[in-house]
């Protein structure tokens, strides 16, 4: 599967911009997504594009965080019984046949990504880690798996 969006690195991190609404335009064109929200540490909205107003965006913002730390949380119950266990991703499949996908990117930074009923999984997981990769090297260094 070609797709035209690529993610250039640039010499300055990503993580150190402020152009999270440019980069969430970006996520969405490689993910083909309905929407895409970025969000800090503390459930602030700090870019979103497309599919939400304001109000929603903030609100989505600060859900994906609780539900991505609280994903991470429960995966340490399971640490102590089965080894070092952390979430990386967690993915949640609407009614409709869409998808929910949160995923931590950068220094403090959640991703949710919003896709149709029709969407590539695996692909749209896949645009996630490389942008990771892009936002914060080493953040997810698991792309190439």
């Amino acid at each position: 599967m070609s797709n035209p969006v690529r993610f250039q690195p640039s010499a300055v991190p990503l993580s150190q911009q402020n152009n999270y609404g440019e980069q969430a335009q970006r996520l969405l064109g490689a993910t083909n997504a309905l929407s895409v929200i970025l969000s800090s540490q503390d459930g602030l909205l700090v870019g979103a594009h497309q599919g939400a107003d304001r109000d929603d965006a903030e609100r989505v913002a600060a859900l994906a965080t609780v539900l991505l730390t609280s994903a991470r949380e429960m995966a340490q119950f399971f640490a102590a019984t089965e080894g070092a266990s952390k979430v990386r991703q967690m993915t949640m499949e609407r009614e409709d046949g869409g998808f929910v996908i949160l995923a931590h990117v950068g220094p403090g930074v959640t991703v949710a990504v919003f896709t149709g009923p029709r969407t590539d999984l695996s692909s749209a997981a896949y645009e996630i880690v490389k942008f990771a990769q892009w936002f914060a090297p080493g953040v997810a260094d698991r792309a190439e798996a």
